[in-house]
């Protein structure tokens, strides 16, 4: 059996009071007072320390950039922006266009900061200008013409929904009419994918007040339809052309043809891309040609005159989107050696400089070819050399008239130029500022 162990004897440790005040109460009062600097610390100082609020904004557009004193901010899509407190004056543009302003003065909120995001909702309705439906449906067209090069998206090529966008804000800002704007976008519907928000866009517009069908965007309307919903792939051309015999006669440097009616294209095909090639009836007023290309000589005396085109400025002329790094690349240009060699390596933009100006020089009105022009001066004749002309690439233009197209890239100069060369049925594009050494030149004038 275990020996029982003694153990000594302790004093019980007693608190004394402190200046009278019993442990107890200064003890409740201490673990009182640690609960409240707590609460204070999480709950109310983050919010005094704070400088401001949260701030979202809600517009009549998703299309608006957000400017606060004067500084970009952001987008009105949703986002919610930290703003310091005091008044700001925060103004809108919608693609450029000046869509107004409003001050307002920003508090501060203290309590539960840490923990709830509260986000002050700022109203505005952007007001209806002629600048802002110009620039909305220019930003459309420009848009629309660069995406319809694509073909096949992904997710990480994601196409934006550039007509449901448009719809949407033609029906916020009350735009009356975007018929044209509606036809353009439609003869760039090249895939699927533009397809699907085309057709959302008409669903979108049809139950408002916005005007957007023609004939000729039913027309087009229809094809899509026949594309991209019931698979159909070519329609009966049905051709009205004489194809009349032309005899050209050649006048000094010049060849004149006379009023031409021909046929264009080669296939029945409506869908992209082979729709380019569409077979077409054609009327080409009658007209002069150059027989020859412009020559490195004719271009080094436009030069001359017109410093701006020179090579040495090309970081200038890439800077204001008018060619490429490929700008007379390999050509040395000199108004002291006649040199007959096709000008290559430089952009439509130069090309039409420099026909404004020979017709100032001259008196007479120059321009590049059309697309007609080329192919009724061609002949059977191919070439190793493309060549600008006048006529902007539209990818279902073959299925409206020349009127129209006339109109509508009057309207939305934003497509590529169509190139002839190979032969007089095939068709190309180049983009407006490249600079190929496989591109060139030639010039018309009214016939004598």
């Amino acid at each position: 059996m275990k020996k029982k162990i003694e153990l000594p004897e302790i004093e019980p440790v007693r608190l004394r009071p402190v200046h009278g005040i019993r442990p107890g109460v200064y003890i409740l009062a201490f673990l009182a007072a640690a609960a409240i600097l707590a609460v204070f610390s999480i709950f109310f100082l983050p919010g005094i320390l704070s400088d401001g609020s949260y701030v979202s904004f809600s517009l009549n557009t998703e299309s608006a950039a957000i400017y606060m004193d004067g500084k970009y901010l952001g987008s009105g899509k949703g986002s919610v922006y930290y703003i310091p407190a005091g008044e700001h004056e925060f103004s809108f543009s919608v693609y450029g266009a000046d869509g107004g302003s409003v001050k307002k003065n920003i508090g501060k909120h203290i309590f539960a900061t840490l923990f709830v995001h509260r986000v002050e909702e700022i109203p505005y309705d952007i007001p209806y200008t002629e600048d802002i439906e110009r620039s909305v449906i220019g930003h459309f067209a420009s848009s629309i013409a660069s995406w319809s090069r694509v073909l096949d998206f992904s997710d990480r090529y994601h196409y934006p929904p550039l007509f449901q966008d448009l719809a949407s804000d033609a029906i916020a800002f009350g735009f009356a009419d975007i018929s044209d704007a509606m036809l353009f976008g439609a003869l760039h519907v090249t895939s699927e994918t533009i397809y699907s928000d085309f057709a959302s866009s008409v669903s979108m517009l049809s139950s408002s007040d916005t005007e957007y069908r023609t004939d000729e965007f039913n027309d087009i309307e229809n094809i899509l339809e026949d594309v991209y919903v019931n698979g159909t792939t070519s329609r009966t051309y049905a051709s009205g052309s004489s194809d009349n015999e032309y005899v050209p006669e050649s006048q000094g440097s010049f060849i004149t043809f006379p009023a031409i009616n021909m046929t264009v294209g080669t296939t029945d095909e409506i869908t992209f891309p082979e729709v380019k090639d569409y077979c077409k009836d054609v009327d080409v007023p009658a007209f002069s040609i150059s027989s020859g290309m412009v020559s490195e000589y004719d271009y080094a005396l436009f030069v001359e005159d017109n410093p701006y085109w020179a090579k040495s400025n090309t970081s200038k002329l890439i800077e204001d989107g008018m060619a490429d790094d490929n700008y007379l690349a390999g050509i040395r240009l000199s108004t002291n050696v006649n040199s007959t060699a096709p000008i290559k390596n430089i952009s439509w933009y130069a090309a039409d400089a420099y026909v404004k100006w020979l017709s100032g020089k001259e008196g007479i009105e120059y321009d590049l070819p059309d697309e007609y022009q080329w192919t009724a001066a061609s002949g059977g004749s191919a070439s190793m050399i493309w060549e600008f002309t006048s006529s902007h690439f539209l990818p279902y233009g073959r299925l409206v008239s020349d009127e129209t197209i006339s109109r509508l890239t009057s309207l939305f100069p934003y497509d590529d130029a169509i190139v002839k060369g190979r032969d007089r049925n095939t068709t190309g594009a180049m983009d407006l500022s490249q600079c190929s050494e496989y591109a060139g030149f030639r010039v018309v004038r009214n016939a004598d």
